[in-house]
């Protein structure tokens, strides 16, 4: 919904190269609006009952929560091994987890699957 939401502001605020606001292409600066905007920094910032949160207080599964949340899947070796390391670099369980959450959402499968 939050993702539909987001679409239809982009859509209305700038349209897109063809002027029709029936599709989606996206442009430049509507990539950088939902990379870089309030309304992603809203939806992964730490607050109550949100995924980021939960996904702190879940221990070892919070990181199993978040891809499921963003990408309907659990990540892979790999992508566990990578988000371990920033978890444990991050300031705070809930920093590290709204910083994987924040690239999962602006993530090519996410934009191709959602």
């Amino acid at each position: 919904k939050m993702y539909e939401e987001w679409l239809r502001e982009f859509t209305v605020r700038f349209g897109d190269d063809e002027g029709n606001e029936a599709t989606f292409n996206g442009t430049i600066v509507q990539a950088l609006m939902l990379l870089n905007g309030n309304r992603i920094n809203e939806a992964v910032r730490p607050s109550q009952g949100n995924t980021s949160s939960t996904a702190a207080r879940m221990g070892p599964k919070g990181l199993d929560y978040v891809f499921l949340a963003a990408l309907s899947r659990p990540p892979n070796n790999a992508e566990r091994n990578a988000c371990m390391q920033i978890l444990r670099q991050a300031k705070s369980p809930e920093v590290g987890y709204q910083d994987i959450l924040w690239a999962l959402l602006n993530s090519n499968e996410f934009f191709l699957n959602h």
